[in-house]
C-alpha cells in the first residue's frame, strides 16, 4: 500500500462516519416524532380521562384520534374473541391498528376493568365524565 493513499482512506472513513452519524440522528429523531399521536382538527375529544378498553362501545372509540369506524369494530371484535382485554399489547393483534393509531389508544385509553366472566357484559363506566 502506497503512503500517500493511508491519509486519504483515513479521510474517507471519516466521511462515512460522519454520514452514517447524521443519518442514524435524523433516523431516531424521526421515529420518535412519528409514534406521537397527532391532534386532529376532525375530532373533538367530548370525554375526560381515558376510556376503559373493556367497557368502550363503537362510539366511544371513535372519538380517539385516528380510529374509525372500521378500526372501532376491528377493537370490539378482537375484544369479544379474546375475551376482553388483559393489556393495552394485545391492541397490536387487532387490523388496523399501527404504530400511529397506537399511540393514539395509549394516550385516550387504558385496560382497567377485569375481564368479564364468559357471558358477562360490563357496565358503562360511570365514573368517565362527559
Amino acid at each position: 500500500m502506497n503512503r500517500d493513499s493511508v491519509p486519504c482512506t483515513r479521510i474517507a472513513i471519516f466521511r462515512i462516519a460522519g454520514f452514517l452519524a447524521c443519518l442514524l440522528t435524523m433516523t431516531a429523531n424521526f421515529a420518535a416524532h412519528a409514534l406521537e399521536c397527532p391532534a386532529n382538527a376532525k375530532k373533538t375529544i367530548t370525554f375526560q380521562g381515558k376510556i376503559d378498553l373493556n367497557r368502550a362501545t363503537e362510539a366511544d372509540l371513535r372519538e380517539i384520534p385516528r380510529v374509525g369506524i372500521k378500526t372501532a369494530r376491528a377493537i370490539l371484535d378482537h375484544r369479544k374473541k379474546i375475551r376482553g382485554f388483559k393489556s393495552m399489547d394485545q391492541l397490536s393483534r387487532v387490523h388496523g391498528v399501527g404504530n400511529m393509531t397506537m399511540a393514539c389508544l395509549q394516550k385516550y385509553a387504558q385496560v382497567v376493568e377485569p375481564v368479564p366472566a364468559q357471558g358477562q357484559v360490563l357496565p358503562a363506566d360511570p365514573t368517565r365524565k362527559r
